[in-house]
């Protein structure tokens, strides 16, 4: 199946610009979400927090000074015709996280149809380690809320949202960040379930998946 993205950025002006409501657009992307032909507007939004520069030497430091948002986020949906709805983003990560963060603004939102039901899904990511992130495949349905399809993923790069999962027959797959204990990457599979509604962990196995170069496609020698 050819691999589907839809990348949507913001402007710099519309980025900076903050709501009546004080909250903050940090990804926005403009694209048919349930396929009717008209065009809907999905948000990562900010509406408690604050706006941070991490100036510690780390993987997690502030590079170019981009600066850190931190706070608590909703998935904000306006779908053409339809009243705006708000998912609160931090119980689809797990309702002990009290506070997500993103780095910078106006980064793409990335959407694929990885279930095959015509439909397509977007991924959602938080830093985990200097190595990778932990992402979440995001659902929106037919009345603008939004849901998680798959646990927590664990998977190269620290970007917002994610383009290194790789659509399969049954589902897709992605290597998995460099190991020091075993000092190679590895291959694994999400299949989906369409009874549980959920991608459930599959398989693993050992080196990279053919479609990344280095193993990991944020990763390069």
């Amino acid at each position: 199946m050819t691999k589907m993205l839809v990348l949507a950025f913001l402007s710099l002006l519309t980025a900076l610009s903050v709501h009546s409501d004080d909250s903050l657009v940090v990804a926005e992307a403009t694209l048919d979400v349930n396929g009717d032909g008209r065009p809907d507007t999905v948000q990562v939004v900010m509406v408690h927090g604050e706006k941070y520069v991490d100036a510690e030497p780390s993987c997690h430091m502030s590079y170019g000074g981009t600066p850190w948002y931190r706070g608590q986020f909703v998935v904000r949906v306006q779908l053409a015709g339809e009243k705006t709805v708000e998912t609160e983003l931090g119980l689809l990560f797990g309702r002990d996280r009290t506070a997500l963060e993103f780095n910078g603004i106006g980064w793409p939102l990335v959407f694929q149809d990885l279930n095959h039901d015509g439909r397509l899904e977007f991924t959602l990511g938080q830093y985990a380690t200097c190595n990778g992130s932990e992402y979440i495949v995001l659902s929106i349905d037919s009345t603008g809320h939004v849901s998680a399809l798959s646990p927590t993923i664990y998977a190269g790069g620290h970007t917002g949202s994610t383009d290194v999962l790789h659509p399969t027959e049954r589902g897709f797959r992605f290597s998995t960040p460099y190991s020091a204990s075993t000092g190679s990457y590895s291959c694994t599979e999400f299949d989906w379930h369409a009874k549980e509604g959920r991608f459930i962990e599959g398989a693993t196995l050992p080196g990279p998946c053919s479609e990344d170069e280095h193993g990991d496609s944020n990763v390069k020698e």
